[in-house]
């Protein structure tokens, strides 16, 4: 939730050009343009809602409690997100004559869908939250370990998530953000170019950015379904 004063701030902190200045040197600012390349990744397999509260502890006729997840098929192998966490996706506004530049001071991190599943944490967020994902099949993807922790620079940077290809890949990332406790903005590349996304993002004070290519998207094929094994925590 916005503070008054980032609401206030919010034009000044996501301006174009960067702070006001007498004059804007041209080496500050790059033409960002995303690699577009198709991700052949994840396939949803099931939306899951499994019993989390026990039956025979609830007094007063209590509402039982229940975990939603989506399991994603991933290299052969079953992959369950929870959703833990009420998070927002902000659509991006379309801009208008892009691409456009970026200020360098709008600093960001780029990759791949499929890169996902390594970015155990991002910022300050991720780095609070011990959470870990379970691995239907093959054993446990655990956030509390991941391959790379927070810094002051991440608390800032925005990480721009490439989900371009099969629709489903769209549905994985924002699927990862509700299991780890991002809120993100969601752009179009056909309607607003990387450089409005982040700034947009900024803008948003959130440091995930999902990029999506609705003329791309791929059609939707059949899954095979397997019965997935049910892991208690």
């Amino acid at each position: 939730q916005l503070t008054k004063l980032e609401v206030k701030t919010m034009q000044s902190r996501s301006a174009p050009l960067g702070p006001e200045e007498d004059y804007y040197p041209v080496d500050d600012y790059e033409l960002v343009l995303p690699d577009t390349e198709a991700v052949d990744f994840a396939r949803i397999e099931k939306l899951s809602f499994l019993l989390w509260s026990d039956p025979e502890v609830c007094i007063n006729n209590e509402p039982l409690i229940y975990n939603a997840a989506v399991t994603f098929a991933i290299d052969g192998e079953s992959w369950p997100l929870r959703l833990r966490y009420d998070v927002s996706f902000i659509e991006a506004a379309p801009c208008h004559s892009g691409p456009h530049v970026l200020f360098y001071d709008y600093t960001y991190r780029a990759i791949k869908v499929d890169k996902l599943l390594d970015q155990r944490r991002w910022g300050k967020i991720a780095a609070d939250t011990g959470i870990s994902l379970s691995q239907e099949n093959t054993g446990s993807f655990d956030s509390s370990n991941g391959l790379s922790c927070a810094s002051e620079t991440e608390e800032e940077t925005v990480l721009v998530v490439k989900a371009f290809g099969h629709a489903d890949n769209e549905v994985f990332s924002r699927a990862w953000c509700a299991h780890m406790g991002f809120s993100a903005v969601v752009a179009d590349i056909d309607k607003t170019c990387m450089a409005c996304g982040i700034r947009e993002a900024y803008a948003a004070c959130v440091t995930l950015l999902i990029l999506t290519d609705a003329r791309r998207n791929e059609d939707v094929e059949e899954v095979d379904r397997q019965p997935c094994r049910k892991h208690h925590r």
